[in-house]
């Protein structure tokens, strides 16, 4: 059934009566809200009412226009007809956004349209968008009629330049996995050097465009990327001349800096300490010859174990690759029928130290911890080394402006830790940490604040596996006169008669509940405020600072009171 309001159909039935199309509706001035938790990642996340168009003679083009704002990163504004995207735009944090487009829909059939967003992002956290003002324009798509000309054409010049052929006969030339800080080198078989010229694009694995590299390539050049997460793209090459694109090429953008701290050593060095150790084995031997010292008799060495086959090391991207589309159950038939039980063990705990290198989702993971327990007598599971879990931190201030931050060792994962990492934040937000020190040997360190105030720290451990999540964080407020302790994860600095914080009880009191409500009384509280005091709804600049102030206390209630 079609879902169409009264005064749309009057003015469509007017429209058609006077022989013009084009007659919009306004949908809704007051605020949506598409949010929710555990949302996948780049897949489209819809919880608004879809809007059923009907397109009547089939030659409608109709234009989408709203707001959006978001207080996330990495949400992109999606509109979806018929269940397939034909719009995406990515929305920048806490900027309001005016979207606008225009597409043609040819069906003379009823047609769903949804909006909905992208989060581009992995993590299950929660995620909000606010649509307002939605407005929906069908109108005409009148062909274009050529205007004649009275001239008779003169004979078409030959186009030098349209007769060259650009395309490429072989594929670019890169190293396919680029590390930040380096430069990325691309070269090309250019079939014509002095007319042909290439525009370098980058998108995301899921093919969705992210940037043009602001350089025309002829034959080499280099591209450093910056601003890109860690992850999997694809480079296209499209020509310049005729607009024709070459293929979509695979790119992995990895994160290896140096650790501050730790400085790699000259390879001139370790020459010439192997040199100067030859040169005192060879003065030692001699040496003993010529005091007569008899030769040791040969020992017979008994003959070598023939060496076991090399069993076989498996590209954890591209498992990864396998995983998403399913078809990791045939690469683990073939290596089952391939290698022995202890050697198949071994490549699936190589499989997953590196996944867990590069920070693979735990779901991956599970896949190989299943895969693993049906090995006959597999060790339990638990056993297998891992990241270690988050330290716990406490600190106190030895003296003006000067902390002495220590945390306790966590559970080492099953490999021993190596180093701690300490961060440091005016804010408390999880972007606002900067490193204080690296490569901490021990369970303490002092710091000096560099002014007064409140300040915040974390600590991050380190295995040969990895790093493990960071600590819950400790505050200390530091004033004149006011130099005392502060406690961390575990302290009783903030907390009351009631067993709560004083965070805490001010975002109850924000949100307008009691202490002690539960998870979905928070939500719907926080969805009340949000609706009340959306900026969009104030009549004036100073009620809309007044408005924005209030949603953004409200934000950080919910948040407080839903942190783990």
């Amino acid at each position: 059934m079609i879902l169409l309001r009264p005064v749309f159909i009057i003015a469509i039935v007017a429209v058609a009566m006077i022989g013009i199309m084009g007659i919009g509706y306004m949908d809704s001035a007051y605020a949506k809200i598409i949010e929710g938790d555990n949302i996948p990642t780049l897949k489209p996340y819809c919880t608004l009412d879809p809007y059923d168009i009907n397109n009547a003679n089939g030659k409608n083009s109709i234009t989408v226009n709203f707001n959006a704002y978001t207080r996330d990163d990495d949400l992109s504004a999606v509109i979806q007809m018929d269940g397939k995207i034909v719009f995406n735009q990515f929305i920048p944090d806490r900027t309001p956004t005016k979207i606008s487009e225009t597409f043609e829909i040819h069906e003379q059939n009823s047609h769903r349209l949804e909006i909905c967003f992208i989060k581009n992002k992995p993590g299950s956290d929660y995620r909000m968008m606010d649509i307002t003002n939605v407005k929906l324009t069908l109108g005409t798509v009148t062909p274009k009629t050529p205007t004649p000309n009275p001239h008779t054409p003169s004979p078409p010049i030959p186009d030098v330049v349209k007769s060259i052929d650009c395309t490429l006969k072989q594929k670019p030339q890169f190293d396919r996995y680029y590390e930040y800080g380096s430069q990325l080198e691309i070269s090309i078989d250019n079939p014509h050097p002095n007319n042909c010229e290439y525009e370098v694009k980058l998108y995301d694995s899921a093919k969705n465009y992210q940037g043009v590299v602001d350089k025309k390539l002829i034959s080499s050049l280099g591209i450093t990327f910056t601003g890109y997460s860690e992850g999997e793209y694809l480079i296209l090459l499209k020509s310049m001349q005729n607009g024709k694109s070459y293929g979509y090429y695979p790119l992995t953008i990895v994160d290896k800096t140096t650790p501050i701290g730790l400085t790699p050593i000259d390879p001139t060095i370790i020459l010439i300490i192997i040199a100067v150790a030859v040169i005192a084995i060879i003065a030692v031997g001699l040496s003993k010859r010529k005091k007569g010292i008899a030769k040791p008799k040969p020992i017979t060495k008994p003959k070598p174990k023939p060496k076991p086959k090399e069993t076989e090391v498996i590209d954890v991207h591209e498992f990864v690759k396998k995983c998403e589309g399913g078809t990791q159950e045939d690469m683990f038939t073939i290596m089952k029928r391939k290698y022995s039980d202890e050697e198949y063990k071994q490549i699936l705990l190589k499989l997953l130290e590196d996944l867990n290198k590069i920070n693979a989702d735990d779901g991956i993971k599970m896949i190989i911890f299943a895969e693993l327990a049906t090995i006959p007598e597999q060790p339990k599971i638990s056993k297998i080394p891992n990241r270690p879990d988050a330290p716990r931190l406490s600190n106190t201030i030895a003296q003006p402006l000067e902390v002495n931050v220590t945390w306790t060792a966590p559970n080492n994962g099953g490999s021993e830790i190596i180093s701690y990492d300490l961060y440091r934040s005016a804010t408390g937000k999880s972007k606002g940490f900067h490193p204080v020190e690296r490569g901490i040997r021990g369970l303490t360190f002092t710091d000096i604040l560099p002014s007064e105030g409140t300040w915040y720290y974390d600590v991050v451990a380190t295995n040969s596996i990895g790093a493990s999540p960071p600590s819950l964080a400790a505050s200390i407020t530091v004033g004149r006169g006011d130099y005392g302790g502060a406690g961390g994860s575990g302290g009783s600095g903030d907390s009351g008669v009631t067993g709560y914080t004083k965070k805490q009880r001010e975002a109850y009191k924000t949100l307008e509940i009691s202490p002690g409500s539960s998870e979905t009384e928070i939500k719907t509280a926080h969805r009340k405020l949000i609706r009340l005091y959306h900026p969009d709804k104030a009549k004036s600049d100073s009620q809309r600072e007044k408005f924005t102030a209030i949603t953004k206390n409200v934000n950080l209630a919910r948040s407080t009171l839903l942190k783990k």
